[in-house]
């Protein structure tokens, strides 16, 4: 379960985009990534509601219209997210590779 709620968090943009496109090539989650989603998911109350009789309404005007848009929102944001992640990882790759090339052509 710890490894489940450090899934989305930990790792350098480029390992993000790994895990990405690895999961873009499942017709499944991995274990450990839908294990995080059904923590979230509890931890929402969501689950607690539907325990407790209390199912949303998805026959009202716009409620799967509104799902979508919401998921294609999340779904984006996440994408910006991990893009940039990666364009950070490769700026800090590029810097060292300077660092180190500098200090190389200092020590001649």
């Amino acid at each position: 379960m710890s490894q489940a709620s450090e899934y989305n968090e930990l790792g350098s943009g480029i390992e993000k985009l790994t895990r990405l496109l690895m999961n873009l090539n499942l017709t499944h989650p991995m274990p450990v990534k839908r294990i995080h989603e059904l923590m979230t998911w509890v931890a929402s109350g969501d689950y607690d509601r539907i325990v407790a009789g209390l199912l949303c309404d998805t026959r009202r005007a716009g409620a799967t219209r509104a799902e979508a848009s919401d998921a294609v929102a999340h779904y984006a944001e996440r994408f910006r997210n991990t893009f940039r992640d990666v364009g950070e990882s490769i700026a800090d790759a590029g810097k060292q590779l300077s660092d180190w090339l500098r200090a190389l052509g200092d020590d001649d």
